[in-house]
């Protein structure tokens, strides 16, 4: 892992940045939050060329052949096609009237929805296809020393980092990454035989289709499941792959702390807890300044009180069994 320092010299900023968002201690549930940076234009930009031209350091494909880039960025689009086309098919359900057997399917579906587990749905969040690309060998930086460094080397190299904020007064460096690698090992195993178990039975699905005018949605749901999983499972890929190529950078964020200590202030310090009591830490009045703080969008505000509400019923489901 890399000890976060800016470098001045670089004029870029991260592609991609990571909140860790402590929901409660005891048990300790940490919600991480994925971003991508735009430009101007709203977009997020390829850098793959930047990493091409970076001293010692390329990207997997950079030995690709143009017609195998060309029909991987196909599939892509492909994929991203049918997934926004069934989105947006998914929404009109939603806005038929309530009484209308569409709008009732459409309500349990979103039940379902809230069902998933917070931690698939914050890997689904992230698209590892926009962020950076993991190095084959590392940029040679060593111990700060840039004299020998070009300053567009320099800038690459930093652009090419995951910057992961955190707030120190609530998790230290250690416990945080002890975190992270433990959701990562334990999320990329169960996404891997989730999705297996889908496709699987996907095809016993299949006699619904011949039900007249009612569409097959146990087996548009159950491949969407399959693709839910496989997209988490190459999430926990990459986020594994940043850390084992020294590319997450940890950062202690002040922004965060002062967020937290809004809601702590006037309540009892952490330490003067007793001990194995549940402490929640993040609400859903929080979201709202955390949107605003880091300019998250629409939906990462939707997935942070998803998570919370999943956070507070698993606690309630702790305190029940002791």
């Amino acid at each position: 892992m890399m000890v976060s320092k800016v470098v001045s010299k670089a004029n870029t900023q991260p592609q991609l940045r990571l909140l860790a968002l402590p929901i409660c201690k005891k048990p300790e549930l940490v919600y991480y939050c994925a971003q991508k940076r735009k430009d101007v234009k709203g977009k997020v930009p390829d850098t793959a060329a930047e990493y091409n031209a970076t001293e010692g350091a390329a990207p997997p494909e950079a030995a690709a052949t143009p017609e195998s880039k060309d029909l991987a960025t196909r599939a892509t689009n492909l994929i991203t096609g049918a997934t926004n086309f069934a989105a947006s098919k998914w929404e009109e359900l939603g806005k038929v009237e309530k009484s209308n057997w569409k709008y009732k399917t459409y309500m349990r579906g979103e039940k379902l929805m809230d069902r998933i587990e917070y931690e698939e749905w914050l890997l689904k969040a992230l698209d590892a296809s926009t962020a950076p690309k993991l190095w084959s060998k590392r940029p040679k930086v060593s111990n700060g020393d840039t004299s020998s460094v070009s300053n567009e080397t320099l800038a690459q190299s930093h652009e090419s980092h995951v910057p992961l904020y955190f707030p120190p007064s609530l998790i230290s460096e250690s416990g945080l990454m002890n975190n992270f690698k433990g959701l990562l090992e334990y999320r990329e195993s169960h996404h891997q035989s989730a999705m297996t178990k889908a496709l699987l039975v996907a095809p016993l699905t299949l006699p619904f289709a011949l039900v007249p005018v009612i569409p097959n949605f146990p087996l548009f749901y159950v491949l969407w499941r399959a693709w839910s999983h496989w997209k988490a499972l190459k999430s926990s890929q990459y986020l594994k792959g940043l850390i084992s190529h020294e590319q997450l950078e940890t950062h202690e964020s002040p922004i965060l702390d002062e967020l937290y200590a809004k809601r702590r202030k006037g309540q009892e310090k952490l330490t003067e807890v007793p001990s194995g009591t549940p402490q929640v830490l993040l609400t859903n009045e929080m979201v709202e300044e955390l949107t605003q703080a880091f300019d998250l969008d629409q939906q990462a505000g939707v997935d942070i009180r998803r998570a919370i509400m999943q956070a507070e019923a698993r606690l309630k489901a702790l305190d029940k069994s002791s």
